[in-house]
């Protein structure tokens, strides 16, 4: 309704629709779309519609919804706005840019500009640059602490966010039986959170879901209000709350009725939208095991190449599937690992090694690919291994103990050693007992000789 609503309008000559609407495509509020949303702005931008300008030099500044950041770029730009328009919101946007640059007196005074033409939003921001350097350096406490005061005046809500972070380093700074002063300072940071949070501000509804989910400033632990306010700021555009929401649903701090999975899957998706690079590795994973395929043009266009791209290190990132389950690089080498130190328990004959070999090149096609795993399995100590495999699910162990049953199989017998080293692993990693036909096969012609 909201994008036809908008469509009508943009129909209708209001040029901010354009801006408004490519915020829902960047978002997916119907479709995602992030190319469309881009070339949206830029062609209001081209045509000095302000809202534009604006969401525009945000996204640069800042590095929002996937857009490279760049300082120097977006400070050229807000410099040459300036030079034709004084307006209190390009002052606001160029101290941005230069505190972020390190430049915090220069950000003082075009935070000082914005706020003598009414901008009143700029107290906290403004308070940070007079009392604190880019690098954590503090250089007038006094002045911050008076122009936060100013800005809490005036119900500026990133002053009410900065004071809370300031109650709760001195409820940290405390002493263990001054309960008295604790229990000020936790009303006062629960007040101000709360206000920031009411006002939809990310960070504060972030903090306070941190504060009741791990019971800090001794706050009692709550996951239904720490899930509330995580699910709050994620609705607006705080990708790290969709990752602590998909924390919280797969740790079982909060459980589901029905519908777990989904939920899952939905919040990794939208935080991959945000470019929540945890969220991008569950919204693969989810795809890679059948899931989400609904987006699988979204997914394979815009959320595969950043999976690939993704700072990880390639073992962490690489992943195959095992009977539906998405399982890493390092850990199928474990896998491999442990077939290897099976089949070694009475020395490695060919049916066992093609076994090896037949379930390495199903997983990883690409032959470079084989041998590094397989040296990095034969080089990985069983321990090691053990303990990776530990933390599989079970539907992975189930297709583990299958793949081991036939290696053991695949010479025709099984002998004593090799039963015992079977046992001992299927002890050792919570390992189930095969369901091959196979095995089934091998046990029934056992018990009968």
């Amino acid at each position: 309704m909201a994008n036809d609503y908008l469509i009508k309008a943009l129909n209708g000559g209001v040029d901010d629709a354009i801006v408004l609407l490519a915020l829902m495509l960047y978002r997916g509020e119907g479709e995602y779309n992030p190319e469309k949303a881009e070339s949206l702005i830029a062609a209001s931008f081209d045509k000095r519609n302000e809202y534009a300008m604006f969401t525009q030099l945000v996204n640069v500044i800042y590095g929002r919804f996937g857009i490279e950041k760049n300082l120097e770029a977006a400070h050229e730009v807000l410099e040459r706005l300036l030079e034709v328009d004084e307006c209190p919101h390009w002052h606001m946007l160029n101290g941005d840019a230069l505190y972020a640059l390190g430049k915090r007196e220069e950000a003082v005074y075009h935070y000082e500009q914005a706020l003598e033409g009414g901008l009143t939003e700029v107290y906290g921001d403004l308070a940070i640059a007079r009392g604190v350097e880019l690098d954590g350096t503090l250089v007038d406490w006094d002045s911050m602490m008076d122009t936060l005061e100013e800005g809490n005046e005036v119900a500026d809500v990133a002053s009410m966010y900065y004071t809370a972070l300031e109650d709760c380093s001195l409820y940290e700074q405390c002493e263990e039986d001054d309960t008295e002063q604790k229990d000020t300072l936790r009303e006062l940071i629960l007040t101000y959170l709360q206000e920031c949070s009411d006002y939809k501000h990310i960070g504060a509804n972030e903090l306070l879901g941190d504060i009741y989910r791990e019971g800090l400033y001794d706050v009692p632990v709550n996951y239904r209000k720490a899930f509330d306010h995580y699910r709050m700021g994620a609705s607006f555009n705080g990708g790290s709350c969709y990752s602590k929401l998909h924390q919280m649903l797969s740790n079982g701090e909060l459980s589901l009725s029905s519908g777990k999975q989904e939920a899952l899957d939905t919040f990794a998706l939208l935080g991959a939208r945000l470019h929540e690079e945890d969220m991008i590795i569950e919204t693969i994973k989810a795809y890679r095991a059948g899931r989400l395929s609904k987006h699988a043009a979204e997914i394979e266009k815009y959320h595969l190449p950043a999976y690939r791209n993704l700072s990880a290190s390639e073992e962490d990132r690489d992943t195959v599937l095992i009977d539906g389950s998405a399982v890493t690089f390092k850990q199928l080498t474990a896998i491999a690992s442990l077939m290897i130190t099976l089949g070694n328990t009475d020395g490695l004959h060919d049916g066992e090694t093609n076994m090896i070999v037949i379930f390495l090149r199903h997983f990883v096609p690409d032959e470079a690919k084989q041998k590094e795993l397989l040296c990095n399995a034969i080089e990985m100590h069983k321990e090691e291994a053990v303990e990776i495999i530990k933390g599989l699910d079970q539907t992975t162990k189930q297709g583990i103990s299958n793949a081991m049953s036939l290696i053991m199989l695949a010479d025709g017998e099984i002998s004593d050693p090799e039963a015992a080293m079977f046992m001992e692993l299927m002890f050792d990693c919570g390992i189930p007992d095969p369901d091959t036909q196979e095995w089934l096969n091998w046990l029934s012609g056992d018990n009968n000789s």
